[in-house]
């Protein structure tokens, strides 16, 4: 919620430095000024809220597999009786063999 307001702050400011610094452009410049900046704050939350959701999920991910229940990933399943969680490279790695999982390619 704070970033919301952030951004609308952020908003607030361009809109004052639009019309009332540049007085000299025209209205065509500066409604192309605003459509570019309403495009680069919806797509500044869009990210935000893709990587929230990203971030949940593998925090979700992690809790699971350290209550030892089985995760499904696209390689097979992973439990912590076979791998390790290496919280640097977000990843499980097998214990016997060299087999590296992405925590992203795993599913809820």
């Amino acid at each position: 919620m704070i970033k919301f307001f952030l951004y609308f702050l952020i908003f607030l400011l361009f809109l004052f430095f639009i019309f009332t610094l540049n007085k000299k452009s025209s209205l065509k410049f500066k409604l192309i000024y605003l459509f570019f900046f309403i495009f680069l704050i919806v797509f500044a939350v869009w990210f935000e809220h893709k990587n929230l959701k990203q971030d949940s999920k593998v925090v979700f991910l992690i809790e699971k597999f350290n209550h030892g229940e089985n995760i499904v990933c696209k390689e097979g399943n992973v439990s912590n009786k076979f791998f390790n969680y290496e919280s640097g490279t977000q990843s499980f790695v097998s214990k016997k063999d060299n087999l590296i999982i992405d925590i992203r390619k795993c599913e809820l």
